[in-house]
């Protein structure tokens, strides 16, 4: 089954099923199992990646199976589920949407490992969530259960093999149980550092040949702190309080030159500052009583970003800065939330609730030049006001038996957008079934998802400049959502000391929104055409108790993703953009229980996939990835952990194709062949727990 065990790189322990729709991750000295349940939700204990020493929660997603990345080398921030672009995968943080960029993905890699309890993977959403998520949603759950009183102190040292600069990182957390209260402080700081180097090789209409010589800083300095307080009172209900507060102070700093038959011809440089914090806070009140159990929650997040990005060229004696953009946008969101679960009736149960959202983005995005030392304002397209407000209701119906689980349901949603003067409410039905099969079980899910407009695209001012220089892009305050049918059925089979699933996936994916050429240099977006998406993923993972080694665990998960739209343009069908091919995990892990170590190796290769976007098409190769991590323990108090990433010094390439109009693809601008790498990455932890 999907997301069952890729690195079962993990502490030994036995993970708990808290909700029985969960599938939970297990790993107990070497033996993997999927728990029972109805197989909507897979559960990932934090530990559960601790071997590998994460750096963040985009670490983390990595080594989960068929979730694949495209970001720059070296960094994993934007999760995509089955291939399918970041958009269509839902971000959430303790259960709650928290505001993303322009296209309402979430990056997740500003999230610290060592501040997550838990990571939920939803292969299909049912009722009681938000629609949206048409790949998948990824519920990330920030430390939440005190547990026994402790603290635990964490130590790191980061270095590259690069630079050999080295920087700190360190966490701490604070757990205070008593009989009615629970507490738990979780705070980490931490200094990112991923040096970068690309070369690109240019070919132009003209057999002009130009070689770009790239270097890309990145720098940051982060500081988180969760907060989780529960008061448990009269024996069935509690109050519960959780928060996070997050803060980036960042710098990018990319210097390229280019050279013309050799020779030095100009630099340019990209230098960006900002600063972003982040703050999320849940209200939650719980009851169960005869008439069954009763969920109220308040919820807010907001995000501000103060951002300046400075632009200019260069030479040997100095540089000039031509232009730069400033921005100040704040994002915010807040909810309430009423649910009913009632007690069982015999085999059946309901679910009831009523959700009301609103969100507001103030975008202010500035574009200046500097002109004989004046500064000129060229664009304030990226300056609106946007805000949606969403009224929601769902209704579940469960049927279980001690071997059949049944679920079905229905969820409304009605939005109301500031841009326009109507308002749209949609159905969304789901069934999800657990059937059991003489050799193991069947788990079958169908439901109907949506992914909203990036927010940009719903503003109807000129953007000028884009989709290149001398273009217009306007937004399209018309645009419908996307929708889709989906269907999933998956086959596992517990075996003694490990586990084999399989996963089939379909997706129908109705008014897909694309950039459409409306005369030779204006351009906007549309819902044009449908797609289809289809994948096959393999999961299996064993102890090798078979061979007379127990201590020694194998795993590997594959999965397998294909799809097919109609290109405007070209009239031929494609892949969907930044879908890869297949996704691999391959790797072991080595106990040594008499000295208390071990050893892990986890080897990760991703397929090829391209991106055709306006006047470019671009096909992008990965490299391979390969990380280890050495383990020493002392007692049950001291951890130290040794890891190394990147060993192979993967790299990324794209060979780019720049044409002169949309409309006739065969007219080639230039083409460019560019090659990215970043750096090995070692670390050296030291946890205490007291």
């Amino acid at each position: 089954m999907k997301h069952v065990v890729t690195v079962l790189l993990a502490l030994p322990l036995m993970a708990q099923i808290q909700h029985e729709e969960h599938l939970t991750v297990v790993y107990r000295q070497q033996d993997f199992r999927m728990t029972e349940g109805d197989g909507t939700v897979l559960v990932y204990d934090a530990a559960y990646f601790a071997r590998f020493e994460p750096f963040s929660v985009g670490d983390m997603l990595k080594r989960v199976p068929g979730i694949s990345g495209n970001a720059d080398a070296g960094e994993f921030d934007h999760p995509q589920m089955r291939g399918l672009p970041p958009a269509y995968t839902q971000i959430l943080i303790n259960g709650q949407p928290i505001p993303g960029g322009n296209d309402r993905t979430v990056a997740v890699n500003w999230i610290p490992a060592d501040a997550v309890q838990r990571i939920e993977v939803v292969r299909s959403s049912n009722a009681t969530q938000s629609a949206e998520g048409i790949a998948g949603v990824i519920n990330i759950v920030l430390r939440d259960q005190p547990g026994a009183c402790h603290t635990e102190v964490t130590t790191n040292l980061n270095t590259t093999d690069s630079d050999g600069e080295t920087h700190p990182q360190g966490s701490f957390s604070h757990h205070i149980n008593t009989s009615n209260t629970d507490v738990a402080i979780h705070g980490s700081y931490q200094q990112r550092h991923n040096p970068k180097h690309q070369t690109s090789d240019i070919v132009t209409a003209d057999d002009e040949q130009i070689f770009k010589d790239e270097t890309n800083d990145h720098d940051a300095d982060e500081s988180h702190l969760n907060l989780n307080l529960a008061y448990r009172y009269a024996n069935h209900a509690s109050l519960k309080l959780r928060g996070f507060y997050h803060h980036t102070d960042r710098t990018d700093m990319e210097n390229s030159s280019y050279f013309i038959d050799q020779e030095f011809d100009e630099g340019e440089f990209d230098e960006e500052q900002q600063d972003r914090t982040r703050l999320g806070l849940v209200a939650q009140w719980e009851a169960s009583y005869d008439s069954g159990r009763w969920d109220l929650a308040v919820t807010a997040s907001n995000t501000h970003l103060d951002r300046r990005a400075s632009f200019g060229t260069f030479d040997a004696s100095e540089r000039e800065e031509e232009a730069f953009d400033i921005e100040d946008t704040k994002h915010k969101l807040s909810s309430f939330r009423a649910s009913w679960e009632s007690p069982s009736w015999g085999h059946q149960q309901f679910e009831a609730g009523i959700l009301v959202h609103t969100q507001t983005r103030d975008s202010g995005l500035k574009n200046y030049e500097i002109d004989d030392e004046e500064t000129v304002l060229v664009g304030d397209a990226g300056v609106y006001r946007l805000k949606e407000d969403r009224v929601d209701a769902w209704l579940v119906h469960h049927y279980r038996t001690p071997t059949w689980q049944l679920e079905s349901g229905l969820r409304a949603e009605r939005t109301d957008w500031s841009h326009r003067d109507r308002t749209q409410t949609q159905w969304y039905p789901s069934f999800h079934a657990r059937i059991p099969l003489s050799l193991g079980s069947m788990r079958l899910s169908v439901a109907r998802t949506t992914r909203r407009p990036d927010f940009q695209d719903l503003v109807p001012h000129p953007r000028f400049n884009e989709p290149r220089d001398d273009d217009t892009t306007i937004g399209n305050p018309q645009l419908e959502q996307e929708q889709a049918w989906g269907a999933d059925i998956g086959l596992e089979r517990n075996l003694k000391h490990g586990f084999l699933g399989i996963q089939f996936t379909y997706r129908d994916i109705h008014n897909l929104i694309e950039l459409t050429q409306l005369d030779e240099s204006l351009f906007q977006p549309q819902n044009r055409e449908n797609a289809r998406m289809w994948g096959i993923d393999f999961d299996a993972s064993t102890a090798l108790h078979a061979l007379n080694a127990p201590n020694l665990s194998v795993f590997m998960s594959l999965s397998w993703q294909d799809s097919e739209v109609r290109d405007l343009y070209t009239g031929q069908n494609r892949q969907i953009n930044l879908q890869s091919d297949y996704v691999m995990n391959l790797g072991f892990l080595q106990a040594f229980p008499r000295h208390h170590m071990s050893l892990g190796v986890n080897y990760l290769t991703q397929g090829n996939s391209s991106d055709l976007e306006a006047l470019e098409r671009a096909s992008i190769q990965f490299g391979d990835d390969l990380e280890a991590v050495f383990e020493k323990q002392w007692g049950d108090k001291w951890t130290m952990r040794i890891s190394a990433k990147n060993i192979f010094d993967a790299s990324r390439t794209e060979k780019i194709t720049s044409f002169v109009g949309l409309r006739d693809l065969s007219e080639v601008e230039q083409i460019s062949f560019e090659s990215e790498r970043a750096t090995r990455a070692y670390r050296l932890s030291l946890r205490a727990i007291f």
